[in-house]
């Protein structure tokens, strides 16, 4: 399999398809492994290429995407101390398998690693590296939720000029903001769908995407000041470069600002 390899914690051993809907979450069959690596520590240790976990390595973070307005797709991101992952399952409405919020233990062994959009991925391996785990049963045997109250981490303030590649796949929040119309564009038609571009007061911009599946897409994009809140990425611009993202996970994460 062409760049897949297989990661060795040394350091860390010295220290310690088929698709799915998702109804209600199942009680926890086994006792969630404490966890024995930080989200940090993990992407420490993990390049691009994509990497097959053999050690028993546990990790834990709460959940802080929600796909229930279509904009994310078979995939959450979980986010300990700043730093953050992106699960990817073939299984519909995460968001109440995983409410926004829920601690979540993921037990890595078996399971591949990869990078995209400068987020770490965790799925399974495939002839392309990396695809979504591919059924609830088997998601369920690497991901234990913990039973206490959900609580989302609050997003951390960036400004647009501040983005940088370690922060990619955490929560944060962009104010003050205001929409960037084209020169051939009518703002009054402007909606949510597709790369959107955001400047801040100093002209720093950033480009937030929205899928054509999103439940708001046809919305029309705000006219005044409006604080962004989602997910940090880095991508395509939607004109042939790339640039850092944000996406949205509905649309009340757009709060207009007087």
């Amino acid at each position: 399999m062409r760049g897949l390899r297989t990661i060795i914690l040394t350091a860390l051993l010295a220290c310690a398809g088929c698709y799915d809907d998702a109804p209600a979450p199942l009680a926890p069959q086994t006792p969630a492994p404490p966890p024995n690596l930080t989200i940090g520590e993990l992407i420490a240790r993990c390049g691009d290429s994509p990497t097959t976990i053999v050690q028993e390595i546990a990790i834990a973070g709460r959940v802080t995407s929600s796909d229930a307005a279509g904009n994310f797709y078979r995939s959450l991101f979980l986010q300990e101390e700043g730093r953050s992952a992106e699960l990817l399952a073939e299984v519909d409405d995460l968001h109440l398998l995983y409410p926004p919020g829920t601690l979540l233990t993921i037990r890595l062994q078996g399971l591949t690693l990869g990078r995209r959009y400068g987020v770490l991925q965790i799925g399974t391996a495939d002839a392309s590296g990396i695809a979504r785990i591919g059924s609830r049963a088997l998601l369920e045997r690497h991901v234990t939720p913990d039973p206490a109250a959900a609580a989302v981490p609050p997003p951390a303030s960036l400004h647009p000029g501040e983005a940088t590649p370690e922060r990619c796949g955490s929560l944060v929040r962009c104010a003050p903001l205001w929409a960037v119309a084209a020169p051939d564009e009518i703002p009054e038609e402007r909606t949510w769908r597709g790369y959107r571009r955001f400047a801040g007061p100093d002209g720093d911009t950033l480009t937030v995407y929205t899928s054509d599946y999103a439940r708001y897409a046809d919305a029309p994009l705000p006219a005044g000041r409006v604080a962004l809140t989602g997910l940090l990425q880095y991508g395509p611009d939607g004109a042939g470069g790339k640039t850092f993202l944000i996406k949205m996970r509905d649309e009340n994460d757009c709060t207009p600002l007087p």
